[in-house]
């Protein structure tokens, strides 16, 4: 319960920033108040760690509906490793945010502790249908966030783009479970069907190596840096974790087989390109999603091959 302690923690101090905005315009005290709430979310993570595994189920909407539709959550060894990753990663970049204080304000702040908490519920997710509700949610969110703080139609039109390629690659996720349910009738990622893995393929390259999600803030160097950082990497984790849960969920499934080969060589091709993208990218800020789509796309290898160690 410790993680879900964190994300109440995270979206409440995003709230008590917004509030304080509203209520009092010359509030100094913004980034103190988010680098607070973010480094007791970090402990709290931490403490997790002591008592797993713990799984929390909802109670499912429809009551036909089985249990393994319903929504679920799993905080165990696989998904606090990764909560840890991204407590830690919004605990950095607001502390090294006060460099740039004078640049930045408190939207920038908050959005990056909801865009976190959000980032933690995907990471959480057990089944395919938690994971398409979290992805919608942060897709949604990620987007309100971009339009309500891009001035210009050109930037404001690229976050519409990021939106609708991510939401393309949660609609293929849509389609395997389909195909899930109707091979055995189950949501859960460890009863999913082989006939699923092509859609499974195809959300990780939409979510993954398509348009980076910090693009609209490419005329802003100092949000890219911040909220562009937090935006892209839990981005990435939330599919990351996803593929991981695959990796467990095929062990025992031989993959390797002419049909996939060609799919393997198109994986180390992209990872190849990545690779020569980030060594001739001029700093880490363009060499990120390059970086991001190379390990994304090991880390799909492995998916594939049923090796969630790797």
């Amino acid at each position: 319960m410790f993680v879900f302690i964190s994300i109440a923690l995270l979206s409440l101090t995003a709230l008590v920033m917004l509030v304080l905005r509203l209520t009092r315009k010359d509030f100094g005290y913004h980034w103190l108040i988010a680098s607070g709430g973010a480094f007791v979310a970090w402990v709290i993570v931490i403490l997790a760690g002591i008592n797993l595994p713990n799984q929390l189920q909802l109670s499912s909407w429809d009551l036909r509906t089985a249990y393994p539709n319903s929504i679920s959550f799993s905080a165990d060894q696989l998904s606090w490793s990764f909560a840890l990753v991204l407590g830690t990663l919004i605990f950095a970049t607001l502390i090294t945010d006060v460099v740039r204080a004078y640049d930045l304000d408190w939207s920038n702040w908050a959005s990056s502790l909801l865009i976190t908490a959000i980032g933690l519920i995907g990471i959480l997710s057990e089944n395919l249908f938690t994971f398409i509700m979290a992805w919608t949610a942060f897709d949604v969110i990620t987007a309100i966030i971009l339009l309500m703080q891009l001035p210009s139609g050109r930037s404001r039109r690229q976050a519409v783009y990021v939106f609708f390629v991510h939401l393309l690659g949660t609609g293929s996720l849509l389609i395997a479970g389909v195909i899930s349910i109707n091979d055995n009738n189950s949501f859960l990622l460890e009863r999913a069907s082989p006939n699923a893995m092509i859609f499974i393929v195809l959300t990780a390259g939409f979510r993954l190596f398509s348009i980076p999600p910090d693009s609209p803030l490419q005329d802003d160097p100092v949000k890219r840096r911040s909220l562009g950082t937090v935006m892209s990497l839990v981005s990435a984790a939330i599919v990351i974790v996803f593929l991981v849960r695959v990796a467990v969920a095929f062990e025992g499934f031989d993959l390797i087989t002419n049909p996939w080969s060609l799919l393997f060589g198109l994986v180390g091709l992209v990872a190849l390109l990545s690779a020569a993208a980030w060594l001739i990218a001029k700093d880490e800020l363009d060499g990120r999603h390059a970086w991001i789509s190379a390990m994304g796309a090991f880390v799909l290898a492995a998916a594939l091959h049923s090796q969630p160690e790797a």
